[in-house]
């Protein structure tokens, strides 16, 4: 994805490329009900993706194994970081530390599905995260990484790394990197 394509699937929004989806009549992986840190944001980038599972019952409590702290180091400029915590809101999956190490590396934002902690500094960063609510408690307590850069399923609709994601406040649109000429073909015209 290059930058053009980014700015022209920005201007469209998410709106703008769901209906050019279905003017394509191609199927539309859609998220709503998201909380968005940075109102007026539209995020655009390949999806960097992270999944997380309850420590198994033999897994030390104080050991950390939750593993997305590492996604600034791993994911590249322009990606989107997508945390799939099973959608889990007595926990939080990501932070303002997360978040600013992302937001320093060039990625565009995140989608935790799942809750966040420090709402307040996440604001003021102006990081666009998309999530379900906050909570204070750490997720490395109680969770693990279980893959990075595998499919994940974020309310019913799968994300594998590499998806196009388009997000900002009404939403997001997934779009599959075989379908990406396509809408962007549609959603120039």
């Amino acid at each position: 994805m290059d930058e053009s394509e980014r700015q022209h699937l920005a201007r469209a929004g998410s709106g703008g490329v769901s209906d050019a989806m279905q003017r394509l009549d191609l199927p539309r992986a859609v998220l709503s009900g998201f909380d968005l840190t940075a109102p007026g944001a539209c995020v655009t980038g390949p999806a960097f993706t992270v999944r997380q599972v309850p420590k198994t019952g033999d897994a030390p409590r104080a050991e950390r194994l939750v593993q997305h702290g590492e996604v600034a180091a791993l994911a590249a400029p322009g990606d989107v970081a997508v945390i799939d915590a099973g959608g889990r809101r007595d926990i939080a999956a990501w932070g303002l530390n997360h978040a600013a190490r992302c937001h320093s590396a060039g990625l565009q934002g995140a989608l935790i599905h799942g809750a966040v902690r420090d709402l307040a500094g996440l604001r003021q960063l102006g990081f666009a995260v998309f999530h379900h609510g906050a909570s204070p408690v750490a997720s490395r307590w109680d969770m693990q990484t279980a893959e990075i850069g595998g499919a994940v399923v974020v309310g019913g609709v799968t994300i594998r790394a590499g998806d196009i994601l388009v997000g900002d406040a009404d939403g997001l649109v997934v779009i599959a990197p075989t379908q990406l000429a396509a809408v962007m073909a549609e959603v120039r015209a």
